[in-house]
């Protein structure tokens, strides 16, 4: 790997979408990386369409994407909703629901969530997806499953999310929303980063292959995984 160079391959569009190949350095101030497509690697995604959308009113509680095509009930995901839904009702969202939503109405509903179940499907360090910062840039509170609280405050603020981990069982989360939701001050105190910080949408895409060129150009040692299903399933 030289330093002053590296080429970085996309195999395979992430969820299928594609992206043009702006260059790193006037966009995200990397150099360094040049970025290319495998096109007899590419794979393309089918769509499932829209069913349908129900009418709903204020939802205090959401949810979408829950249940992955990798269903397995040992993830510790789906433990925790399948307790956390036991105190609270939670409006949820996604093909296996059979409710599917994309695009304008994911954000129509998120926007009106007071809290939004930002439930990674892997935990690993540094793996926090749109799911977290879709519902910072909608104005739902996300209430986190993944890495730690200390690796999310290396991205957001500490004020901005309410951790699962923060709460011996998923009964005393419940009982904390529950308060929120009856107290507008309590509620409000999770908006004040704002005062702060201004929660943005980056390029899809692009931006994450450039930091990845740039951090694997920087990084010499790697590691080697065999089974990419087991190591990120677990």
């Amino acid at each position: 790997i030289s330093m002053k160079t590296m080429s970085t391959t996309i195999s395979m569009w992430p969820f299928g979408n594609t992206f043009g190949f702006g260059p790193c350095s006037s966009a995200f101030d990397i150099h360094g990386c040049h970025l290319w497509d495998d096109r007899w690697g590419f794979i393309q995604y089918a769509t499932t369409p829209m069913t349908g959308f129900p009418e709903v009113g204020m939802v205090k509680y959401g949810v979408s994407n829950l249940l992955h095509c990798n269903f397995n009930p040992n993830f510790k995901r789906l433990q925790y909703y399948a307790e956390l839904v036991k105190y609270i009702n939670v409006s949820a969202f996604g093909r296996h629901f059979k409710n599917p939503i994309n695009g304008t109405k994911y954000s129509n509903l998120v926007s009106i969530c007071k809290f939004y179940l930002s439930f990674e499907n892997s935990i690993h360090r540094d793996y926090v997806t749109e799911k977290l910062f879709n519902a910072l840039a909608l104005g739902a509170v996300p209430v986190v499953l993944g890495p730690s609280r200390e690796n999310y405050e290396l991205f957001i603020p500490s004020k901005a999310f309410i951790h699962v981990d923060d709460f011996p069982s998923p009964k005393e989360l419940a009982d904390h929303l529950k308060l929120l939701d009856q107290n507008e001050d309590l509620y409000k105190q999770y908006f004040t980063w704002r005062e702060h910080f201004v929660s943005t949408k980056t390029l899809f895409g692009l931006e994450h292959a450039c930091r990845i060129c740039d951090h694997i150009r920087r990084n010499k040692h790697y590691k080697v995984v065999k089974d990419l299903n087991s190591w990120f399933w677990g």
